[in-house]
């Protein structure tokens, strides 16, 4: 009997110790991920007071949000400035203790679980009552630590639906939710998450903006230089806008997805996106895919770099910011001095003109490349892309046309025509004119004499300046520039395929590059300036 109420008392204890020593464990884990969030741009938090209790303890956090100067529009249109912005608030946290807890949101098994409601602060509150009616939702967020028995935590954070409906213009915006997590292993070593936006819309007078479902999942891994690797993807798979109900926006499925590892020293990221299709005033693009390889990037430098644009963000002030950056800029050509190497493995996009294709391959030699003006003799590669001449002749109409409407000739032009203008209401007006009667010139018929022929030139002449004034005064109407831009266009067109920088194949365009020891040909020809024609 002894022995069995003797182990019920050491079981007890052990118990209850694990109790306390589960908070003590749950605490230190705690300002560990207070940490890691105070690593993002625009948002603090510190533990200002903490009551250790058995089961349970309470903290206090306190927050500092900054929100940057932006820039906007007010009622007239016209771009203002809006002043940078400091919050800061209080939120109090309940820390429950394990092995085991009962919480508010059911029975949870681990070391601990933090919960708290992070309202927003009270001169944001202020603000929101003059800005948004009575029908709206305030935004919050509810925040959560789960700390498991292995001493993984898991954030969680998560912002209820809300909508804003403006007192003035009665814009509106509704927040359908969002759930986010992250998990942080103890040694920090290991993070992964993922995020879920159930959805938004906006609502402007006729206009409104739909975001569907969008998710987000990464897995990353710090490695022994310091810098966090791995995996992240992004899925948009709708967003419309729609003007008095007629779509003049609509995306479909929008996926990014990158990669990147390290292999002897050397850094290799891989990144892809890939798009259904867009609608753009009745035009419709998609589908495209873009593919693009960086490889061989020295990691010890990039940690280095990442630490330096780290001391930049929590520089104090601005000369400080701009001091580390310009003892980075010297730093960066060592980035690449392992044979880096860009690539753009794929790019292939669907227009309503065709389709554009193309490819580039860049590498750098080993060993020192000095400054960035060496580092660009030393590059070498070469790339393809096809583009649909009515894409080209397109963009060389617009430039040709605004060229016309701004050049000199056609200030002459219009300075002539408003001449012209004037000259005709003075006519209209009436001028002193010379009569000839007819008795003087029947009887007035001399011979005619070297005198009467320089008249008669003259007049010529004058009949010919006449003509040139009244075609000067004739117009220039927009069918004109059109038709004198297009003129120019296949002018240039002609000449850049006769220099080689284009060549015509079929309805496409195409064009070939290469970069040798500085050098650049464009389809097997030395590249001059001379051969673009705009």
């Amino acid at each position: 009997m002894k022995k069995i109420l003797g182990l019920v008392v050491v079981l007890t204890a052990l118990v209850l110790g694990s109790y306390f020593g589960m908070g003590l464990i749950t605490e230190r884990t705690i300002n560990k991920n207070i940490d890691v969030i105070n690593q993002s741009s625009g948002i603090k938090a510190k533990v200002i007071e903490y009551k250790r209790g058995w089961y349970k303890s309470k903290s206090l956090l306190n927050w500092s949000l900054h929100i940057p100067e932006r820039l906007s529009k007010d009622d007239n249109g016209q771009v203002v400035t809006i002043a940078a912005e400091d919050y800061e608030f209080k939120t109090p946290v309940v820390i429950y203790h394990g092995p085991i807890m009962y919480t508010d949101t059911g029975v949870k098994f681990g070391l601990g679980y933090a919960i708290t409601d992070v309202e927003m602060p009270a001169a944001y509150n202020e603000k929101f009552t003059n800005l948004f009616t009575d029908d709206s939702v305030k935004p919050n967020v509810k925040l959560s630590l789960f700390v498991n028995y292995i001493n993984k935590s898991t954030l969680h954070f998560i912002v209820p639906k809300f909508n804003l409906i403006t007192k003035q213009g009665g814009d509106r915006f509704d927040w359908d939710g969002l759930d986010s997590y992250i998990e942080i292993s103890s040694n920090m070593t290991d993070v992964d998450g993922g995020m879920a936006i159930d959805g938004a819309k906006l609502t402007k007078s006729k206009m409104k903006a739909i975001l569907g479902k969008v998710t987000n999942k990464f897995d990353l891994h710090l490695t022994d230089m310091g810098l966090y690797l791995g995996d992240a993807n992004l899925v948009v798979p709708s967003l419309i806008v729609t003007d008095d109900d007629k779509k003049i926006f609509d995306l479909e499925q929008l996926d990014l997805t990158s990669n990147s590892n390290i292999n002897d020293g050397l850094l290799d990221s891989f990144f892809k996106a890939s798009l259904s299709k867009y609608t753009v005033k009745d035009k419709t693009y998609g589908p495209a895919v873009l593919e693009v390889a960086i490889k061989n990037i020295d990691a010890k430098v990039l940690a280095e770099l990442n630490a330096d644009a780290n001391k930049i963000q929590q520089g104090t002030t601005d000369a400080d910011r701009q001091k580390t950056l310009l003892a980075m800029l010297p730093e960066l050509p060592r980035l690449f001095s392992k044979g880096a190497k860009f690539e753009i493995t794929k790019l292939n996009v669907v227009v309503p003109e065709g389709v554009i294709d193309g490819n580039l391959y860049i590498s750098l030699p080993k060993g020192d490349l000095g400054n960035l003006f060496q580092l660009v003799q030393k590059i070498n590669g070469q790339g393809m892309i096809k583009l649909p001449s009515s894409i080209i002749k397109s963009l060389m109409f617009e430039s040709a046309k605004q060229k016309l409407l701004s050049g000199p000739a056609m200030q002459d032009v219009l300075v002539k025509q408003m001449m012209s203008s004037n000259n005709e209401e003075v006519t209209k007006e009436g001028l002193p004119t010379t009569e000839v009667s007819d008795v003087k010139t029947k009887e007035a018929k001399p011979l005619e004499t070297a005198q009467t022929k320089l008249e008669t030139t003259d007049a010529s002449q004058n009949d010919q300046k006449q003509s040139i004034k009244a075609q000067e005064a004739k117009p220039f109407t927009a069918t004109d520039i059109e038709e004198q831009a297009h003129a120019k266009v296949d002018e240039n067109l002609a000449a850049m395929v006769k220099s080689g920088l284009l060549i015509l194949n079929g309805t496409e365009y195409v064009v070939e590059v290469k970069f040798a020891e500085g050098q650049l040909t464009v389809n097997g020809k030395p590249f001059t300036s001379a051969m673009i024609q705009f």
